[in-house]
């Protein structure tokens, strides 16, 4: 994906541009970085544009 996508991945109803038929709201990424968050954790992203995407998260225990 590309890095401006990636900046806008967690925006609320924000739909990236390969979609296609995929059905959705945009609101999966939203509402996960926000329970995260909750929890004091984070979530990033790391992206090579054509070859995959890595989501990695960090909760506190």
């Amino acid at each position: 994906m590309s890095k401006i996508e990636q900046q806008r991945i967690f925006e609320p109803f924000y739909r990236g541009s390969n979609i296609d038929d995929t059905s959705g709201m945009g609101l999966g990424l939203t509402i996960a970085k926000n329970l995260i968050t909750l929890h004091g954790g984070q979530i990033q992203v790391e992206s090579q544009e054509g070859v995959g995407t890595t989501f990695t998260v960090t909760i506190p225990v």
